[in-house]
């Protein structure tokens, strides 16, 4: 019994999380999702409605079922679907019937994201797989509306659940870490080097430091000890709450760090919403001046199987991500179910900038008009009624499609088609585009060689009957 109960402290200790801690990751995630969503809606015909940059046709058959922003092309069904999202983000926000909130916004995130999955990184993937596991979760035990109407109630949640969502963040720098154990990072050195020169994610910090080379040498095999070493320090068994507050500080500056060198979009705050739950008692109780220690479970429902039902299908969802994981890792296979799980969030292996690029690569669309003039680069072109077509290029998320579309001349092909199509609709016929190329611009990172521009696509294709195809 005396080691049973040394075993429960120890667990106690190292996965329980603090339900004033599992509120302000609630709120955390809940600001995150509606920020997303805003950022998002600017651009939804673009992005989202089948005469955008990817329509519904290209997906493959279940990821159109995946999805129920792919059930309907058009920008209206975009939107209600949006506008669900948006209020089931705000009732999580207040905690407002929370578990339905929750899976309501896990559920439409997922749709969301297997409409366009060209627009993610490696980020959304963890917000996901945070706000999955977030369903068996008591989110609205404190600072809610929910918390208000069934009482008060202190202390911290053990169970699977809480365990698997700090270890989301373990996962997601520790496995980032290793995929970076190579010569450019370890021994070389100029991984980050690299990285900065990329001038189609660089910001003004990240070009300042270009200036300190050797600095950055150092930088760059720190940069892969501390995300190998920093998560498993908060699993450290004694002083844990004060090495955590130490951690928690020092991830929080390295997020900063990463967000003023890069143009990385949501990616720091998210980082920071995974290492919420990671805040300790003491924390709360040096705050507040108050403590409790009451261990809770899952709120039961009325009809008294709610935690016992949630307990089963989180065990089943662990038990996919072990197997998922001695698969990809130890047998070296990777399969389609692989990809099923991770689209619901199920994933637990990241390799962000494990192989930093040798070229740096943006796309150039050169025209010719019907009047005989030439537009060099429509993609950003300074022209009257342009503006929002050259915005969209200027997004992170956008940047992110280019830079996956780029693989796939069929997805370039598309980006040309819809690029000259929403051109031409703006214009009289003499100022409408006859011929389109497209190129992809390589200019080599830290080696000798001239650039080079790269054809990829052209329009009209060969089968087209005319400049209206």
């Amino acid at each position: 019994m005396e080691q049973y109960a040394v075993l429960r402290r120890d667990l106690k200790t190292l996965f329980a999380i603090d339900l004033r801690s599992l509120a302000l990751f609630r709120i955390a995630i809940a600001s995150l999702l509606l920020v997303d969503l805003v950022e998002r809606v600017q651009f939804i015909s673009i992005n989202y409605a089948d005469d955008g940059v990817l329509p519904s046709g290209l997906m493959g058959g279940i990821w159109r079922v995946l999805s129920a922003h792919a059930w309907h092309g058009s920008v209206g069904w975009q939107i209600f679907l949006f506008l669900l999202a948006a209020t089931a983000a705000l009732m999580l926000l207040f905690g407002v019937r929370t578990r339905v909130a929750t899976t309501a916004s896990w559920a439409l995130l997922v749709s969301l994201h297997n409409r366009n999955p060209l627009l993610l990184d490696g980020t959304d993937t963890l917000l996901r797989a945070m706000l999955l596991w977030s369903i068996f979760l008591p989110l609205g035990a404190r600072w809610s509306v929910d918390a208000r109407r069934g009482g008060p109630v202190r202390g911290s949640v053990l169970s699977p659940a809480s365990a698997v969502l700090l270890l989301l963040f373990v996962f997601f720098y520790v496995t980032c870490g290793t995929a970076k154990w190579s010569g450019v990072w370890i021994w070389e050195g100029t991984a980050i080097e690299r990285v900065l020169r990329e001038t189609y994610w660089a910001r003004p910090f990240g070009a300042w430091m270009l200036n300190h080379p050797d600095l950055l040498r150092v930088l760059s095999p720190a940069v892969v000890a501390f995300e190998i070493v920093g998560p498993l320090l908060l699993f450290v068994p004694f002083a844990t709450s004060r090495i955590r507050m130490v951690m928690i500080l020092a991830f929080l500056v390295f997020q900063t760090g990463l967000a003023l060198s890069m143009q990385l979009h949501l990616m720091p705050w998210i980082s920071t919403a995974a290492i919420l739950p990671f805040l300790p008692t003491s924390f709360w109780d040096t705050v507040s001046g108050r403590g409790g220690n009451t261990i809770v479970g899952i709120p039961a429902s009325p009809g008294g199987q709610s935690e016992a039902s949630a307990r089963e299908i989180v065990l089943l969802l662990i038990v996919y991500l072990a197997a998922s994981f001695l698969l990809e890792t130890v047998v070296g296979k990777r399969m389609f179910f692989h990809y099923i799980g991770e689209s619901f969030g199920l994933n637990i292996i990241w390799k962000m900038y494990d192989r930093p690029d040798v070229v740096d690569q943006y796309v150039i669309v050169v025209t010719t008009l019907r009047d005989g003039s030439v537009v060099p680069r429509l993609d950003v072109a300074d022209d009257e009624d342009w503006s929002s077509i050259r915005r969209t290029h200027g997004t992170k998320r956008f940047k992110c499609y280019l830079e996956k579309a780029i693989e796939s001349d069929s997805f370039m092909q598309v980006y040309l088609e819809w690029l000259v199509n929403a051109w031409n609709r703006r214009r009289p016929e003499a100022r409408q585009i006859v011929s389109a190329q497209l190129l992809v611009r390589e200019i080599p990172i830290m080696a000798p060689g001239p650039p080079r521009n790269v054809p990829v696509v052209s329009w009209p294709t060969a089968s087209a009957d005319g400049p209206g195809h």
